[in-house]
């Protein structure tokens, strides 16, 4: 859309003819006739192998989302291929510790608990046909028991080294006055996804392939009829059954720390949302281990984390690294909601 200018107007004709087709055919327009071969044939001039008969197997899937509890709270994550399974995780070990107040120690253990989540999705976490460990097994509380037991209170734990992917997301919370609570996620990843548009649609398409590894022994390698791990993960928290709360961020590896930094906000501290997601936030770079952290979490608190052997990496006060989460929480007639400022988000009400 090289034409399109701030203020101007901005038409789609491929788009539009995209969405009639959805809308009389559903989603076979998309994943057959002359969209499915327009897909294919932009994949193919790229050096791609994608065939029709890929696209025309392909089927949407209506899951069960895992569960774990966190102090009186249920909170839901979608299964694998997501990295759903490493946020419960997460949560379930900081449940049987007691989180300390804001500052170096919180903050310590938080960033430990991150790491030891992620390693667990790294070490686990691919297509559900693929994986050698159940999802449940990784939060049975023997399990989480010998994880917790490995975590030191006052020295950071080694991390492999491993590549680095970050990605690009969009995420929406949503309520009505009956008490129905969405939770949504969409993403085309890396940048502005794959590069490749298809002509005619106003399809972009994604590189959530990129997250697949070349190992042949990972159990995230790349494989035929295989889908990769990916970072979407829109969350979802219950009280007494009822659901009370929709979560989640944009941030691709980021997404479980913020989400584990929003949480302990919303439950810990009894934060407003808007609090909780305005507060201050780290992240763990997958790269290297390293703490990214904004200057608002104060120069005491972070040299106090250098100082049990985090390498730390300072950013600014609303860095958009650090996710663009959105809540919204509460009961019918009654929804809170907090947007990110490190974003152009926006509450509304209909």
């Amino acid at each position: 859309y090289g034409g399109a200018e701030p203020g101007g107007r901005l038409v789609q004709p491929g788009l539009a003819r995209l969405l009639d087709r959805l809308a009389t055919d559903g989603p076979a327009a998309y994943y057959g006739g002359p969209v499915a071969e327009a897909i294919v044939e932009t994949i193919g001039a790229a050096g791609g192998c994608m065939t029709t008969a890929d696209l025309a197997a392909h089927r949407g899937e209506w899951v069960e989302p895992l569960r774990t509890g966190y102090r009186g709270h249920e909170v839901l994550e979608l299964p694998p291929p997501t990295q759903g399974v490493a946020v419960l995780q997460a949560f379930a070990l900081l449940d049987g510790l007691r989180l300390p107040p804001p500052g170096a120690d919180r903050l310590h253990l938080l960033v430990e608990v991150t790491k030891v989540a992620l390693a667990t999705r790294d070490r686990h976490v691919s297509d559900p046909a693929w994986m050698r460990t159940a999802p449940e097994a990784l939060l049975r509380p023997d399990h989480l028991a010998a994880l917790r037991a490995g975590l030191d209170p006052r020295r950071a734990a080694p991390w492999p080294a491993r590549p680095a992917v970050d990605g690009g997301t969009a995420y929406l919370a949503a309520a009505d006055a009956d008490g129905m609570i969405v939770s949504l996620i969409q993403s085309n990843f890396l940048g502005f996804g794959s590069g490749l548009h298809v002509p005619g649609w106003g399809i972009n398409l994604n590189n959530r392939g990129s997250s697949f590894r070349l190992d042949p022994g990972h159990v995230n390698a790349l494989a035929g009829g295989k889908r990769p791990m990916h970072t979407l993960i829109p969350a979802l928290a219950c009280r007494d059954g009822r659901p009370t709360t929709a979560f989640g961020t944009m941030g691709g590896h980021a997404q479980l720390p913020v989400q584990l930094q929003v949480g302990c906000a919303l439950v810990d501290d009894g934060a407003d949302p808007q609090a909780a997601v305005a507060a201050p936030r780290f992240r763990v770079e997958v790269a290297d281990g390293s703490v990214s952290a904004e200057r608002r979490l104060g120069a005491d608190v972070l040299d106090a984390l250098a100082a049990r052997g985090h390498r730390v990496r300072v950013t600014g006060a609303y860095d958009t690294g650090m996710g663009h989460a959105h809540v919204v929480t509460g009961r019918p007639g009654a929804w809170r909601v907090g947007v990110d400022p490190r974003c152009e988000g926006v509450a509304m009400g209909c």
